[in-house]
């Protein structure tokens, strides 16, 4: 029964070991999965709007929203943000992990104003690519009673 014994903790010991072998892997993969080797990537992600086309838009109307995000490595993530220049409101959309040298974005928001009858909407995104390189690029558009 000794042997018995012995080769039963001798199991338990294994397991564990790859138990714990398992559990400091995916703990590693998990905080490396966004993490690139060190470059000298200094190339900022180029931003072109396609969309909106218009500069005025009536109250209420679906403004669109198109982006072509090119990197000359990955991009990592994007943000919009569309503010109502009259009374500060905001709209916020995000993209993450994104893992590719290129994306193109077709949204859109509807124009709506409070209390003003016509107002300036400034369309602000932000790119980053996994080397930690930032883009900006602007478009307002003008929102009023048509």
């Amino acid at each position: 029964m000794i042997w018995y014994d012995l080769l039963c903790q001798k199991i338990k010991q294994m397991i564990l070991q790859k138990t714990t072998k398992i559990a400091l892997l995916s703990i590693f993969l998990i905080f490396s999965s966004c993490s690139k080797e060190e470059t000298d990537d200094t190339m900022v992600p180029v931003i072109s709007f396609i969309e909106p086309t218009q500069s005025m838009y009536g109250i209420g109307v679906t403004v669109p929203i198109e982006l072509h995000i090119d990197d000359n490595d990955e991009l990592h993530h994007i943000d919009i943000h569309i503010t109502d220049d009259a009374n500060s409101d905001m709209i916020m959309m995000s993209w993450e992990h994104i893992h590719e040298d290129h994306i193109m974005i077709d949204t859109s928001f509807v124009a709506n104003l409070n209390d003003v009858m016509m107002s300036n909407f400034t369309i602000h995104v932000e790119a980053e690519d996994l080397s930690g390189n930032k883009a900006d690029a602007f478009k307002s558009v003008h929102i009023m009673d048509m």
